[in-house]
C-alpha cells in the first residue's frame, strides 16, 4: 500500500505539472482559483487579532496570531491583511510558518510510520504533494498545526511513561481548543476504556478554552462574539453558496439540492449534520479495527462542520498511516477504502466546472467535487462495517448469556 500510494501521488504530480505546461491548470492557485487570496488564511486571522475585527477562531489560536502580529508595526497592519502579506515581515513569517510546520510534520510521521528509512522518506514526500496537503499549503490554514497536535496524540498516547501520555492528552486538548471538532478523537479513548484519560482530557480542554479567553475580555464575551461570528458566516454560506472548496456533508447536501432545484432548509442541514455525527460516532466505537475508528473520526471532523474546506481532509492522514502499517492481512474492504483514499490524495488538478454547477463566488473544481463524494463513500462504507461489527458483538454477548443460563 505504501508503494502504491507513492507511485499514484507522484504520477499525479507529473500529470498536474503537464497540466500547468499545457495551460489547463492554474500554476499560481491550484484549487481556490484566486491567486490574490493565496495564503490569506494565515494573514486574515493576524489582522483580526490586531484590529479586533470578527474572528472565527477560539482564543487559543487567536493568542498565537496575536503573538505573530507583534512583529508588524501599526502602519503596516492598519492597511489590512493584504498589506500584511505584501510586507517583508509577512513574507518572512509566512515562510517560517510553512517550513516549521513541514519540519514538525516530518519528525512526527517518521516516529509513527513503520518501515525502512527510505520508504518512510518517500511516503512523506508523497504525502506532502497530495491534493489536500497542497491546498492547505495554498491557504495556510490553521488546520495544519491542528494535524500536528493530532499526530502528537497518536505518537505518544500509548507511551509507558505517564508524563508522555499526559503530553499526548494535552496535544489533543489543544487541537480541540483550536478547532473544537478534533475532540471527536476522544472516541479512541472511549473504545479503549481509558476513563481517567478522558477525564484528564476534559480538564485540559476546559483550561485551554477558558484561560486564554481572559486575554480578550473573559469567556462570556469571547464565546458570545465567536458564536455570533460563526452564525453570520454560516448565513453567508447558505445565501451565497459555499460549495466551491467546502467538503462538509451539509455543503454537499446543499450542492445536490442546488442541482435538483430544491430549496435548502436549515432543518435539513442540521439533520444531515446530526445524522452523520451520531451514526459515525457509534460505528467508530464498535469498529473492529483501530484504523477504521480513526478514519471515522477523521470523516466526522471533515464532514460535520459546515465550514470545512478541502484542506480538512488532511485530518484523515493518521488513519491512512495506520491502514498502511496494519500488520493483519488486508481484507477486500481495506483495499476498497485504500482506493478511496487514493482518490482523495491524488493531486490531479482538474479544470473549474461551469458556473451553472455552483452558486456563489467560489469556483467549483473537478478535484474537490470528486474528493467530496469519495470521502462520503468512505464514511458510508466504514459506518456500515462498524455497525456490522456492533451487531456481531451484540450477538456474541447474547449467545454468551444464553450459554451461561443453560449452565445455571
Amino acid at each position: 500500500m505504501s508503494f502504491l500510494f507513492c507511485v499514484v501521488v507522484l504520477t499525479g504530480v507529473l500529470a498536474a505539472g503537464a497540466g500547468v505546461l499545457l495551460g489547463t491548470a492554474n500554476p499560481y492557485c491550484l484549487f481556490y482559483g484566486n491567486k490574490w487570496d493565496m495564503g490569506m488564511d494565515f494573514f486574515n486571522p493576524i489582522y483580526a487579532a490586531l484590529s479586533g475585527t470578527a474572528s472565527l477562531y477560539p482564543p487559543l489560536p487567536m493568542a498565537f496570531y496575536n503573538a505573530i502580529g507583534l512583529c508588524f508595526p501599526p502602519e503596516i497592519w492598519q492597511g489590512g491583511a493584504a498589506t500584511l502579506r505584501a510586507s517583508w515581515q509577512g513574507t518572512g513569517l509566512y515562510a517560517l510558518y510553512q517550513i516549521a510546520g513541514i519540519y514538525l510534520f516530518c519528525a512526527l510521521v517518521l516516529g509513527i510510520k513503520k518501515g525502512e528509512k527510505k520508504e518512510r522518506a518517500l511516503f512523506l514526500t508523497a504525502a506532502l504533494f497530495s491534493a489536500p496537503f497542497l491546498f492547505q499549503f495554498e491557504r495556510a490554514n490553521f488546520i495544519f498545526p491542528v494535524l500536528l497536535l493530532i499526530l502528537g496524540f497518536l505518537r505518544w498516547k500509548d507511551s509507558p511513561l505517564p508524563w508522555v501520555r499526559h503530553l499526548a492528552l494535552i496535544c489533543l486538548a489543544a487541537a480541540g481548543a483550536c478547532k473544537i471538532y478534533p475532540l471527536a478523537l476522544g472516541i479512541i479513548l472511549v473504545r479503549e476504556r481509558r476513563w481517567k484519560d478522558i477525564l484528564m482530557l476534559g480538564v485540559y480542554t476546559a483550561a485551554l478554552l477558558l484561560l486564554p479567553s481572559f486575554l480578550y475580555g473573559g469567556p462570556e464575551a469571547v464565546y458570545h462574539r465567536l458564536w455570533r461570528n460563526m452564525q453570520l458566516h454560516l448565513n453567508y454560506l447558505r445565501r451565497f453558496g459555499g460549495f466551491g472548496y467546502e467538503v462538509s456533508a451539509p455543503n454537499t447536501f446543499m450542492l445536490v439540492s442546488y442541482w435538483l432545484g430544491k430549496p435548502v432548509s436549515l432543518a435539513g442541514i442540521h439533520a444531515v449534520s446530526y445524522s452523520v455525527l451520531g451514526v459515525g460516532a457509534l460505528a467508530a466505537w464498535f469498529s473492529k479495527k483501530t484504523w477504521r475508528a480513526w478514519a471515522l473520526a477523521g470523516c466526522l471532523m471533515a464532514l460535520v462542520p459546515q465550514m470545512s474546506g478541502f484542506y480538512s481532509l488532511i485530518l484523515l492522514f493518521p488513519a491512512f498511516v495506520l491502514l498502511v502499517d496494519e500488520a493483519d492481512k488486508k481484507s477486500p474492504l481495506d483495499w476498497f477504502c485504500f482506493a478511496l483514499f487514493l482518490i482523495i490524495w491524488l493531486p490531479v488538478w482538474l479544470f473549474a466546472l461551469p458556473k451553472s454547477w455552483y452558486a456563489g463566488n467560489v469556483a467549483l473544481f473537478g478535484e474537490t467535487l470528486v474528493c467530496r463524494f469519495a470521502v462520503l463513500v468512505l464514511f458510508a462504507v466504514l459506518c456500515a462495517a462498524g455497525l456490522v461489527d456492533a451487531a456481531r458483538r451484540v450477538l456474541a454477548w447474547v449467545c454468551q448469556k444464553g450459554r451461561l443460563s443453560k449452565k445455571v
